[in-house]
Order: C-alpha cells, then structure tokens, then sequence
C-alpha cells in the first residue's frame, strides 16, 4: 500500500533519505490516516521503502473507529509499531486507555499501555448499551 502525504511544504534530503514536511501534515496508508503538525520521513538506501516516520505536534491517528491522539509519534516500519507520547490518549467508541505511552501495532491490532511516575496506566471500558445486546443475539 503507497503512503500518501500531503502538507503545507516538504524539504527533501536525498543525502539522508528523508524528508520534512510541515504545516497541517496529513499521511494516508490503507486504512491508517495520522495527521500532525510536523513529519519526518526516513526511507531505505534505495528510497524506496520507508523505515521509520516521526510526527510531532498535535498527532491525531485514526484506523477504523479507533483514534489516537498525542503530542508525539513514531512508527518503526521494521516492528510495524507506532509509539505515541506527550499525553496519549486512545479511543475506541467511549472507551479510553491512558498512559504516558502507547504502543500500537498496527498489523495485529494490539496495543501496550505504558504508565510512569507521573500517570499510571489507565483503561475506561464501557459496558454495550443492552439494545446491542439484543441486536447481537437476533
């Protein structure tokens, strides 16, 4: 799946292999949009797989009805994880999970919340509603 990135302006630096893009950053791969202030993105020698992105600044990340947000983030294309930071939140419908870190990996839909000294790790489960109960039953 190509990666998408649409931004305000992007500075490339083949030397490198990687390239900044700022203002109102928005990045579309398959089903996974992360929007952020601010992007790094570092590819491969031959540029042409990316190895690692770095968001940061108002980082919203959205998969289905899942959205993540924090001040930070960085996928490792390697482990196919993102790392949220700076006061993670993820929601899932009212559910919320809390921590001074997030760790998503994306391809098998698992997460680890992390907490610290400053903010434990904190997950709010609503029960279903009971008329999707009985939707579910029918």
């Amino acid at each position: 799946t190509p990666l998408k990135v649409t931004s305000d302006q992007m500075v490339s630096d083949n030397k490198n292999n990687l390239m900044v893009f700022t203002g109102t950053v928005v990045a579309i791969k398959g089903t996974l949009t992360v929007e952020a202030d601010e992007m790094t993105v570092w590819s491969n020698e031959e540029q042409s797989d990316i190895s690692k992105i770095l968001a940061i600044g108002s980082v919203v990340i959205t998969k289905g009805d899942r959205i993540a947000t924090g001040e930070k983030a960085v996928y490792f294309a390697d482990t196919k994880k993102i790392v949220l930071t700076g006061n993670p939140v993820l929601k899932e419908g009212k559910n919320r999970a809390i921590g001074e870190k997030v760790i998503y990996f994306f391809d098998r839909e698992d997460m680890i919340i992390v907490g610290g000294e400053k903010k434990r790790s904190t997950v709010i489960l609503f029960p279903k509603d009971k008329k999707s109960k009985k939707q579910d039953a029918k």
